[in-house]
């Protein structure tokens, strides 16, 4: 396994199950950083399906204009160096948690995005039982699930005891608005 990197702060995101919002999550994260924070991030594209990467290479002027910069790298040794001049390295996990465990715990910050509704909290509970203790449930992992599910999220935090952050609706994560901001600032500052 990697080795874990102090030099910047290294964001992990991770998802329950595939199709749970991660990359326009690393994507949205990576506009607020470089536009509210005025400050280098690299997304590094960890996921088992290389979306990101292969979306960047098919649309590669407008994301070079959006100013998103992604390595393709499984190997935290490898991308260690390559990331040199970067204030922030967000590790795009995809659903690939058990792959990246070490890389997860080693973040700075850690999130893990799912779903509270109705039709898909039963996997968010599985992905919690089997993977993160409950005395790991604390503070320094931030859970979020998808826009619109405020009372789910609530009653989810109490069955689960956790804090469960509701993600605004963001149509286009490479033009992340002001109004997005402020959740972004508070999630990130959490």
């Amino acid at each position: 396994m990697g080795v874990c990197l102090k030099q910047r702060v290294t964001v992990a995101v991770c998802g329950v199950q595939r199709g749970a919002g991660v990359t326009n999550f690393c994507i949205s994260l990576l506009r607020y950083i470089r536009v509210s924070l005025n400050k280098r991030a690299l997304i590094i594209d960890c996921s088992e399906t290389k979306e990101l990467f292969r979306a960047r290479k098919d649309n590669m002027g407008i994301y070079l204009q959006a100013g998103i910069e992604v390595l393709n790298c499984s190997d935290p040794d490898a991308y260690s160096q390559a990331a040199d001049g970067y204030d922030f390295l967000i590790l795009d996990l995809g659903a690939d948690y058990k792959g990246h465990e070490r890389e997860f715990y080693c973040s700075d910050k850690r999130y893990i995005l799912g779903n509270v509704g109705i039709c898909k909290r039963d996997a968010f509970h599985r992905f919690l039982s089997s993977n993160i203790p409950l005395n790991m449930r604390d503070e320094k992992i931030c859970f979020l699930t998808a826009a619109g599910q405020k009372a789910q999220a609530r009653e989810f935090e109490k069955n689960e005891k956790i804090r469960v952050w509701v993600m605004p609706f963001i149509d286009n994560p490479l033009k992340v608005d002001k109004c997005s901001y402020g959740f972004f600032q508070e999630v990130f500052n959490n």
